[in-house]
């Protein structure tokens, strides 16, 4: 996550990653959270690599109080229509969020074992992912095609296909949406257009696919050996 993450307090353990009640807080905080705040990032001045870096804060200051997660700025920023909104480019699932705020609730237990176990696990491991809340739709990337004629956006799920016309005086544009296609649950991160502008990729969590870009029909999906969000095409 930008900006923030969470202060820590308490030292009650937990033993599993996974549990029938879903996912435990501290592999929550790992898959959304770790990415931003390394000593390559630390965005927000946030460090989240040892448990001392994560008490010690960042810019914003503590995000929450251990026991009292209502009112709390880091549980706010999860929800749907928050503005700073966390993570910038996914939502979490609402059992995701209530999980974090009874973890909060209870006084935040850590377990450093868990959290150093967490850091080896794979990249690869399994995901399921849940369709983007319908009121939340960021476009996170564009492509404009090589004549120029064309403009595609990934807005939330979707990639939306504008058509582009100049106006009478020619001093301005228009864009017209002729069409979109979902190419799966998770956000669109990124787009490119072939050279001769006859098909369009699009990226999102470990998958690519290709579309014709005039039928808009899925020509390919490339999923193997991929990892993490695909956040950049050429």
């Amino acid at each position: 996550m930008a900006l923030l993450c969470l202060g820590v307090s308490g030292h009650g353990s937990v033993s599993a990653a996974e549990s029938s009640d879903g996912p435990h807080p501290l592999a929550i905080l790992q898959r959304n959270c770790l990415r931003c705040h390394t000593e390559e990032k630390r965005k927000g001045g946030l460090l989240m690599t040892s448990r001392e870096a994560i008490l010690a804060g960042g810019e914003s200051g503590p995000s929450f109080e251990p026991g009292h997660s209502g009112g709390s700025f880091f549980i706010e920023t999860l929800f749907p229509d928050a503005d700073p909104h966390m993570p910038p480019k996914g939502q979490l699932k609402p059992n995701e969020i209530a999980a974090l705020e009874h973890w909060i609730d209870s006084g935040a237990p850590w377990d450093e074992a868990l959290w150093k176990q967490l850091r080896l696990s794979p990249l690869d491991g399994p995901v399921t992912l849940t369709h983007l809340p319908t009121a939340y739709q960021p476009v996170f990337s564009v492509a404009l095609s090589p004549d120029g004629k064309t403009l595609v956006a990934g807005r939330g799920s979707r990639i939306e296909w504008l058509s582009i016309s100049d106006s009478e005086d020619g001093k301005s544009a228009t864009f017209q949406p002729v069409g979109n296609v979902e190419p799966g649950p998770d956000s669109v991160q990124s787009l490119a257009w072939s050279p001769d502008g006859q098909w369009v990729a699009a990226g999102s969590f470990r998958r690519i696919t290709l579309w014709n870009a005039a039928s808009r029909e899925k020509l390919a999906e490339i999923t193997a050996d991929l990892k993490g969000r695909l956040s950049a095409l050429a």
